[in-house]
C-alpha cells in the first residue's frame, strides 16, 4: 500500500513538472528587447580603392545593448543617400548611393557594447559622397524574427571620405 501511495506521488509529480516545462514561460519573454545608446553622427567611408567589380566600403560605430548571445539577435545597417525622403520604405530604390549589411559581429551579452560595423556598397549604386547621408541602424531580436521588439536607430550622418571624394569614371 504504501508503495502504491508513493508511485502514485511520484506519478503526479513527474505529470506536473511535464506541464510547467511544457507550459512555461518562453525563453524571450523573459529576455529584455534590444536597445541602441548612440549611433555615432558620421559614417567614413574607406580610402582604400577596392578591386575591379567590388564594392567600397564604409564603418559605422554604434553603441548598443542586447541579449541572449550573438545568434539571438540580427542586425542590420544601412545608410543612402539621394533625392526626397530616405526614411520611408521602399526608398532604396530612388537613392543614388547605399551601403548596407547585415554583419555578424556584433555581441549581445547585455551589457553595453560599442562595436564598427562595416557596410557595403550596392553595386548598382553609386559611391557615397561627402556630405549627409541617412543611417538606419536595427536589431532585431528572436533570431530575427520578433520584430514587436526591434531597437530601431535612425539618423542623417555626415558621410567622411578620408581619401577625398571617388574619381567617377575610374
Amino acid at each position: 500500500m504504501r508503495f502504491r501511495r508513493v508511485a502514485g506521488l511520484f506519478a503526479i509529480v513527474a505529470a506536473t513538472a511535464g506541464l510547467l516545462v511544457g507550459a512555461g514561460v518562453p525563453a524571450s519573454a523573459a529576455t529584455p528587447p534590444p536597445s541602441i545608446g548612440t549611433v555615432k553622427a558620421y559614417v567614413t567611408v574607406s580610402p582604400a580603392k577596392p578591386a575591379h567589380g567590388q564594392p567600397e566600403q564604409a564603418f559605422v560605430q554604434a553603441t548598443y545593448t542586447c541579449y541572449g548571445g550573438t545568434a539571438a539577435n540580427h542586425v542590420w545597417v544601412s545608410v543612402k543617400q539621394g533625392p526626397g525622403d530616405l526614411s520611408t520604405e521602399g526608398s532604396s530604390a530612388k537613392a543614388t548611393a547605399w551601403y548596407d549589411a547585415h554583419p555578424d559581429n556584433h555581441v549581445c551579452n547585455g551589457q553595453p557594447v560599442t562595436t564598427v560595423f562595416t557596410i557595403f556598397q550596392h553595386l548598382d549604386k553609386g559611391p557615397l559622397l561627402a556630405g549627409t547621408g541617412y543611417l538606419q541602424f536595427c536589431i532585431v531580436p528572436g533570431g530575427g524574427n520578433d520584430f514587436a521588439h526591434i531597437a530601431i536607430k535612425n539618423l542623417n550622418v555626415t558621410i567622411l571620405r578620408p581619401g577625398g571624394p571617388p574619381v567617377h569614371g575610374a
